[in-house]
């Protein structure tokens, strides 16, 4: 793949990253021991309240915080994989893990990060 189009593509995937960083912070908080995320509660969810109905409704929306998060951290790690490829290892970069072939060109803009071809999805 030729440098203007691994820049494209590195455009895209930081572009999406900041996105994801927005989306992990809104949600939750990163450890910094470990790099790993965090659900936290919503701003309109803090504070003391006994009601049981308040208490559920804090937890629902807790769990609900968590999986999204997780979601969301797992494809922030799937954009820093191909950029570290584009960064470090551009040979690889664009090429499927399973056939060893080139990913379609619109495979890689719909989704940068794309480890194999249509034929592996």
């Amino acid at each position: 793949m030729n440098t203007d189009k691994l820049q494209y593509y590195k455009e895209l995937l930081l572009k999406e990253m900041d996105q994801m960083t927005g989306e992990l912070s809104r949600l939750g908080i990163k450890d910094p021991e470990n790099g790993d995320w965090g659900a936290t509660l919503g701003k309109e969810n803090e504070g003391d309240n006994a009601d049981p109905n308040t208490q559920a409704d804090r937890d629902e929306e807790f769990l609900e915080r968590a999986n999204v998060l997780g979601e969301i951290e797992t494809r922030y790690r799937e954009l820093q994989s191909a950029l570290y490829k584009i960064n470090h290892e551009p040979e690889k970069y664009g090429i499927c893990e399973e056939s060893g072939q080139p990913i379609e060109e619109d495979r890689l803009t719909a989704n940068p990060s794309a480890k194999t071809c249509k034929a592996h999805m």
